[in-house]
């Protein structure tokens, strides 16, 4: 089976499923706008439901038709050089002097120079 086809009906289960929400929302929020219904909690149930039907739908298919990823390889991990006594304290040893690297003071601006006007 094509994988084109199964992409097709779990993109058209998820457009149901959206337009049976919309429909609930739409019982929820403007009642009196369809005169047509008069169970109302009835009718919510119904799309709920059908709602329901359609996003287990989508899931079976995706378990069971869609390849699943292998996650990416992590790299192995690197080795914090332990300190020397008496030696320098480096970023990867010390969790305050990562923070303080990382939020450093702003800059100042410098200074403009002013142009001197010439003396006619």
């Amino acid at each position: 089976m094509s994988k084109n086809f199964i992409e097709a009906a779990i993109l058209q289960l998820r457009g149901k499923g959206i337009e049976h929400l919309a429909a609930i929302e739409t019982l929820v929020e403007h009642p009196r706008g369809i005169s047509e219904h008069t169970n109302y909690v009835g009718e919510i149930m119904n799309h709920a439901k059908k709602a329901a039907e359609c996003d287990e739908a989508v899931k079976m298919l995706q378990m069971y038709f869609i390849p699943k990823r292998a996650p990416p390889p992590q790299a192995a991990p690197v080795p914090v050089p332990t300190p020397r006594p008496g030696g320098p304290v480096q970023p990867a040893q010390s969790p305050t002097m990562r923070k303080a690297m990382a939020v450093q003071a702003p800059k100042p601006e410098p200074k403009r120079r002013t142009r001197k006007k010439k003396e006619e």
